[in-house]
């Protein structure tokens, strides 16, 4: 009557089978395992294998993951320190709506990614930490030829996308320094090349991120936002602002005017000086970049030509020699010019003439100047002498040999100190690629830049490189409709190149709503359409099966038909029916009444 023990090998000590005993136990190493995984996971994508320290890696952002300890290596403050929260989260799809569209001329490109996220994705950058929607759209206007503008529009998402899968999320605020960085680096790139790099464009850029906007622009476009009232985020890079007229003069450029347009080209090297009036011989010297600008020092520098220099300019800009209305200038160049000279002669005291001379060499002459007659195989080498040599000076003026070292290292990254000399010049003070420009320092690659926290509300943005304002105004008669939009001003201001993107922001509530009782989706809907054919291939004939003749217009003159109809149903809605009958180019026309145009359910 005493309990039945199992003697049997296929059993454990309670009578449980070992094969369901190995299933159990295989179970929990997979559930232990899973429980692991899921508390030690990083957040984010991108993250690769260290191969050889076991580690998880993000190339992007630089840090590192330890999924047995769920830690972090943050590299900061020149050494690596662990962390235990996570550097990164998913993006967070923001209430925002974007619809952008563009018309351009033959010649100006432009480039629309309307869901960037996953154009990064396919490339195999990270851009979960993003929020959404995540929309950039780019406009290049040739300047010297269209070579310069392809190339850019080729490469410039390239640029960004990199970048930005290295922001932290939420920080929104370096989305400037986003697109700052990249234009900078494609205008590196593309004064590398031969002969895209001597062409040249304009280019622009809005990048819509969340509930942020970044813009960037250089060259002739202008970017306008309106959220109900108008305002000009950036301004185009022309000879025609002060500002930018002063840097080029003080760089050694001229600004001429080619048929009613200004133009800025390069100085020759046997040209004279020019004649400048009070202002403009203030700002100059206000506007120099260096002690030796200031005083306009040349070839050999040595105390008599300094205080010679000094005592020329100081007269030119005394307070009580120039008009009332520059006397503020004046006495702020008058201490500058003391500034220089001290600066300079106590270079003089510290060390030799000659090596203060081929520092003022540097920093006053055009780079193509300073390597003139080396040979491009040699730039390299006779430019890193060059900047041991001024090393020297460090310890006495590090600002001025920094400046140096930058423009030595700069003309070696142009790769060629004698450029052609049929080169027109260029309506913009500031552009991608101009090589031989950049060269001689008239010109910049850096863009301007801002950002925009998008309230709730209606938005619209417009990029363009003229008649912005009447751009604006036509835009604004067919808001939400950016294709019909961009036709409508083109038609009416004679097609001129813009991109127009409308941007809705909802309104975030405060308290949730109380939930609704759920509701089916509706399984149909019913659609009302007019639909205008157009020829593609002349050698397929269309025929318009209401009319029952063939269609000869092109798609660009079936869309302006749209456009009429689209502003007029935008007045009169109820005229649809009217329309419909009268354009429509479907059987559906054919009925009657109110009825003309409808699809049915």
């Amino acid at each position: 009557g005493g309990r039945r023990m199992s003697t049997g090998f296929s059993e454990g000590w309670g009578g449980t089978p070992l094969w369901q005993l190995k299933e159990q136990q295989e179970k929990l190493k997979k559930q232990v395992q899973e429980a692991a995984e899921a508390v030690h996971k990083p957040v984010g994508d991108g993250w690769i294998d260290h191969p050889t320290s076991g580690w998880l890696f993000h190339p992007y952002r630089h840090i590192f993951f330890q999924p047995s300890t769920g830690e972090y290596l943050v590299y900061t403050g020149g050494r690596h320190v662990r962390v235990a929260a996570p550097i990164v989260r998913p993006g967070a799809e923001c209430p925002v709506t974007v619809a952008a569209d563009r018309w351009t001329n033959p010649g100006d490109l432009c480039v629309l990614l309307r869901d960037l996220k996953a154009t990064g994705q396919q490339l195999k950058f990270p851009m979960g930490h993003l929020d959404s929607p995540c929309t950039m759209f780019c406009l290049f206007e040739p300047l010297r030829g269209r070579t310069a503008a392809e190339w850019c529009a080729r490469r410039l998402h390239s640029k960004i996308l990199p970048r930005l899968a290295g922001l932290e999320s939420g920080d929104h605020k370096k989305l400037p320094d986003v697109l700052r960085l990249a234009f900078e680096q494609l205008d590196k790139d593309l004064c590398a090349e031969q002969d895209p790099g001597f062409t040249g464009c304009s280019a622009a850029v809005g990048l819509v991120v969340g509930q942020y906007l970044a813009v960037a622009s250089v060259g002739r476009f202008k970017v306008l936002l309106d959220s109900g009232t108008r305002r000009q985020l950036l301004s185009p890079h022309l000879p025609g602002d002060p500002k930018e007229r002063d840097f080029v003069l003080a760089a050694g450029g001229t600004v001429d005017s080619v048929k009613g347009r200004a133009v800025v080209r390069r100085k020759e090297h046997d040209e004279g000086g020019e004649v400048l009036d009070d202002e403009a011989f203030l700002r100059r010297v206000l506007g120099a970049a260096d002690p030796f600008g200031a005083l306009a020092v040349k070839g050999e520098v040595s105390r008599e030509t300094l205080r010679s220099q000094y005592r020329r300019r100081s007269l030119l800009c005394h307070p009580d020699k120039v008009p009332a209305e520059f006397r503020d200038l004046a006495e702020q160049a008058f201490v500058a010019l003391d500034a220089a000279l001290q600066r300079i002669e106590r270079l003089l005291e510290a060390t030799s003439a000659q090596l203060v001379t081929d520092l003022c060499a540097v920093l006053t002459k055009p780079a193509a100047i300073i390597f003139a007659g080396v040979e491009a195989a040699n730039l390299a080498k006779v430019g890193n002498e060059l900047i041991d040599r001024l090393k020297v000076l460090t310890p006495m003026d590090p600002d001025m040999v920094i400046l140096a070292r930058a423009k030595i290292e700069g003309a070696i990254a142009l790769g060629c100190s004698d450029f052609p000399t049929n080169l027109e010049p260029v309506p913009v003070t500031r552009g991608l690629g101009l090589r031989d420009l950049k060269a001689h320092g008239v010109v910049r690659g850096s863009p301007s830049t801002d950002l925009v926290a998008l309230q709730p509300g209606d938005h619209t943005l417009l990029i363009a490189a003229e008649q912005q304002e009447e751009l604006m105004s036509c835009v604004q008669e067919l808001r939400g409709f950016p294709r019909a939009a961009c036709l409508r001003a083109a038609t009416k201001l004679g097609n001129p190149t813009c991109v127009a993107a409308f941007i809705g922001v909802q309104r975030a509530e405060k308290e949730p709503r109380p939930k609704k009782a759920r509701v089916e989706k509706p399984a149909r809907v019913k659609i009302r359409q007019i639909m205008v054919r157009y020829v593609t291939d002349p050698s397929k004939k269309i025929v318009d099966p209401v009319r029952r003749k063939p269609v000869e217009r092109t798609k660009h003159e079936a869309e302006l038909m749209l456009m009429d109809a689209l502003l007029h149903l935008k007045k009169v809605p109820g005229d649809f029916p009217i329309l419909a009958k009268k354009l429509s180019e479907c059987e559906s026309a054919l009925k009657g009444g109110a009825s003309c145009g409808d699809l049915g359910w």
